[in-house]
């Protein structure tokens, strides 16, 4: 059995996280092959994205909930049966409609991993700790899309398109089977309510009463949704627009993940000395300044390296951004982590696929919608926390 604080458990929590991007990254590169298989515009590719997304968010608001009454474990083994099924079901699908209603299934099995490894979080750590630990948990997780991308586009080349959800559906049993045999409940001893139904609801009431709570997942989301937006229209813009091919497209999505860990590593360093919401704070500003050069540089044509700089800026605030983020959403209810989480995993992926498909239609085929719309998505973010920060209380330990 894996011991809580342990570095085994911060691996595990990793990997439980990182899947759901998996799901994400290892894909990325076969969009483009996908669509011309089907005859499907970008647009419509992109919807398997954004459905992917929404799917995680509506699962998310039952699945911590039910944490809360059953217990982490069960729940994560349902949840990672759920997506190795869904897996499999795409690697036979033969329409661009058929897979996507398989990727909203694979992704409400993807949703477990993301909401409870928070609420573990909670369960095992004080605040300041958590922060801590959310950012050397970021750390981890960032590998994951350094290495996916190029996983994805050698499955893609040697062994097709389908291939790749072969390897998903293979990842999600193993999960299953290291929660099963391996992870211990963490959830805290208490009473549990019988109606599901009335806890669901008071658990939520309680959270949308909380000011605070809500600027502070408004200001994760935003910040998330200026990210992601870049991500769903990566492949188009580095392969269609700017001539990378497929098999290097890898290389310069590394930027994220490298970014994302440089990021998470300045928060875990300079918390020792910064409280988390001072670095939220410095998180916000810094996408606000990355945002607005993005559009200037693409207006300016520099090219594909003058574009990702200000990209790889806005990665590090987001990375600095998430792990405090996390911690102040999580710091007042603790007695309903997993519906907390599951309300900030909503409000995050939710806001992410809306966003990032308005940029997918506004798209001219260039990658300035998708630099605008990071534009705007920062400042709201900053302000976000700025809300929070009015009558600032301290955070509870």
């Amino acid at each position: 059995m894996i011991r809580p604080c342990s570095h085994s458990f911060l691996i595990l929590l990793a990997a439980l996280v990182a899947l759901g991007g998996l799901a994400v990254d290892m894909y990325l590169p076969a969009l483009p092959t996908i669509g011309a298989e089907f005859a499907a515009a970008p647009d419509r590719m992109q919807l398997t994205m954004s459905v992917y997304l929404l799917g995680a968010a509506a699962g998310q608001i039952v699945i911590g909930p039910l944490s809360d009454r059953f217990g982490r474990r069960p729940v994560l083994i349902c949840g990672f049966l759920l997506f190795a099924a869904a897996s499999l079901g795409a690697t036979s699908a033969g329409s661009v409609g058929v897979l996507i209603a398989w990727r909203l299934l694979q992704s409400f099995g993807a949703a477990v991993g993301g909401v409870l490894a928070m609420a573990i979080v909670r369960d095992c750590y004080p605040v300041q700790g958590a922060a801590r630990t959310m950012a050397h948990l970021s750390t981890i997780i960032g590998l994951s899309p350094a290495v996916a991308p190029f996983i994805g586009g050698a499955l893609l080349e040697i062994f097709g398109w389908r291939s790749i959800f072969a390897a998903l559906a293979a990842a999600g049993l193993a999960l299953a089977g290291i929660v099963a045999f391996g992870l211990g409940e963490t959830r805290p001893a208490g009473e549990r309510p019988a109606n599901m139904l009335a806890q669901l609801l008071q658990s939520y009431a309680t959270l949308l009463g909380d000011r605070r709570y809500l600027a502070y997942v408004l200001c994760v989301s935003f910040a998330f949704a200026g990210l992601f937006t870049f991500i769903a229209g990566s492949a188009y813009a580095v392969i269609d627009h700017w001539g990378v091919p497929p098999a290097r497209f890898g290389y310069v999505f590394a930027v994220l993940p490298i970014g994302f860990m440089v990021g998470a590593q300045a928060g875990a360093l300079f918390g020792r000395w910064l409280p988390v919401t001072a670095l939220l704070t410095i998180g916000a500003a810094l996408c606000c300044g990355a945002g607005f050069a993005l559009p200037a540089a693409y207006l300016l044509d520099g090219g594909l390296v003058a574009f990702m700089l200000p990209v790889a800026a806005y990665v590090i605030g987001v990375g600095i951004i998430l792990p405090q983020g996390i911690a102040c959403v999580m710091a007042d209810h603790p007695q309903i982590a997993g519906a907390a989480a599951a309300a900030l995993g909503c409000a995050q992926l939710a806001l992410s696929a809306g966003i990032a498909t308005l940029a997918a239609a506004l798209s001219d085929g260039t990658p300035l919608a998708m630099a605008v719309t990071m534009a705007l998505a920062a400042p709201a973010a900053l302000l976000a926390e700025r809300i929070a920060a009015i009558g600032r209380r301290p955070l509870p330990v």
